[in-house]
């Protein structure tokens, strides 16, 4: 299995959000997505889990997602970090964490399929850089999260960012929502409407 580096204490999580989407404006861009290079599966233990639209990834941890063609639900873990991450969906969220008291570093391939991701949560310092096609989604981060979703081509996306977080979508048409606490929205595609509103210290750029 391919290996990921990351700094000590980081544990990088792939995250495959396979997903079939109608034909959109944010789609005839997505073959030409450089800047989130799409994760590979790898050999690892798959983790029977209910059905989820949603993903929420926690402190410590660094994830990549990309959104492609539809294949049967799947959450497949690295065996060499099985035991140091935890997978578990809530209330139809997938919630990626470290296992408590875990201070490994390591590589965990998550292969997924949904017919839509709803909602990204990122926080705590985790990372997540995400590549593909879709419609519309929101995305939260907070607690200095960092977030490269340029790759992850979509027509509107609604952003929540605060606490120093550290934000990037592509939007085709829409971006909207809210930043505050030092956050920072940076927002590319050139959308025809962006109204994401600022107070404390958030900064926000489109081009």
């Amino acid at each position: 299995m391919r290996r990921l580096t990351t700094a000590a204490g980081i544990v990088a999580v792939a995250i495959f959000t396979l997903t079939g989407c109608g034909n959109n404006d944010a789609s005839s861009d997505a073959n030409d997505a450089t800047s989130s290079p799409r994760p590979q599966a790898g050999e690892g233990i798959n983790r029977d889990l209910p059905k989820f639209s949603s993903i929420s990834i926690d402190r410590g941890v660094t994830v990549r997602v990309a959104i492609e063609a539809q294949v049967p639900q799947n959450v497949e873990v690295a065996q060499a970090v099985d035991e140091t991450v935890t997978t578990k969906v809530k209330d139809g969220t997938l919630v990626v964490s470290r296992t408590s008291g875990s201070t490994e570093a390591g590589v965990i391939d998550v292969r997924v399929n949904s017919p839509k991701i709803q909602n990204l949560a990122v926080r705590g310092n985790a990372i997540m850089n995400s590549a593909g096609n879709i419609d519309s989604y929101s995305l939260e981060a907070s607690e200095g999260a960092s977030i490269d979703n340029t790759g992850l081509r979509a027509n509107d996306v609604t952003v929540e960012a605060s606490e120093s977080a550290n934000v990037e979508i592509y939007a085709a048409k829409t971006a909207k929502g809210k930043a505050s606490e030092g956050a920072s929205v940076t927002v590319r595609g050139n959308p025809k409407t962006v109204t994401i509103k600022t107070n404390r210290g958030a900064t926000v750029k489109s081009d």
